[in-house]
């Protein structure tokens, strides 16, 4: 929807160096008052609006620590689900068949979102140290999915285990939404793989200290750098 704030329209000329011409001939008199918008210079005014918040947006380090939040918050409640799942096994394994076994519990999609929040959380701190992630509504730095390369980014200095931990979070980016990622030498869950241990599935509790002392690092970068919007 098009919105009729003239202070908008000038300041968007000067935000969005990139914008063409035409599209900023339209904005300065419609802006200025001095002329009212074809409908195609609307178009080109609604777009130019979009382009603006959408890179808004895209460059704030609070909505990314709020999407990261999201997602965490999420991944907790699935992973109730999980330790009740587990809870069951150990008691039938002990003798114990009061309750029936549920089906399998959604453990992949609990990692695969705990990677989506880091993610979020790290590219946050990498915003929030005046590095730009998007230009004229298009993500053009980091636009991988790679933990251990944003945490690099971002400066973190993490410890061999919680690199390695981060790294198997990040195969379920994929394997928490597929059931195989595209090459065998990827998956992190292959039985026939020499090097299967200690690579493979998420490990508890090892894994949740990792996952809790490099969140605290993260949270702590932020607060340490200038504050984002």
């Amino acid at each position: 929807m098009w919105v009729l704030n003239r202070k908008l329209g000038a300041a968007c000329v000067t935000k969005l160096a990139s914008t063409t011409g035409a599209d900023r001939r339209a904005v300065l008199q419609w802006a200025e008052g001095s002329a009212l918008p074809t409908p195609r210079e609307l178009r080109r005014i609604d777009e130019f609006y979009y382009r603006l918040l959408y890179t808004q947006e895209g460059n704030s380090p609070g909505y990314w620590r709020a999407k990261g939040r999201e997602l965490l918050r999420a991944s907790r409640l699935l992973k109730a689900s999980v330790d009740d799942y587990w809870r069951i096994v150990d008691e039938r394994q002990a003798g114990n068949a009061s309750r029936p076994l549920p089906p399998l519990p959604p453990e992949g999609q609990m990692l695969m979102l705990r990677s989506f929040a880091i993610e979020c959380f790290l590219k946050a701190a990498i915003l929030n140290s005046g590095v730009d992630l998007f230009v004229d509504g298009k993500q053009v730095l980091h636009t991988h999915h790679k933990l251990t390369a944003l945490a690099g980014a971002v400066g973190l200095t993490l410890s061999k285990p919680e690199n390695e931990m981060l790294e198997r979070l990040n195969a379920y980016t994929w394997l928490g939404r597929f059931p195989v990622l595209d090459d065998w030498k990827k998956s992190p869950s292959d039985e026939s793989r020499s090097d299967r241990e200690g690579r493979s599935h998420w490990r508890e509790p090892e894994d949740e200290k990792l996952l809790e002392t490099v969140l605290k690092k993260i949270n702590e970068n932020f607060k340490n750098k200038k504050k984002g919007c």
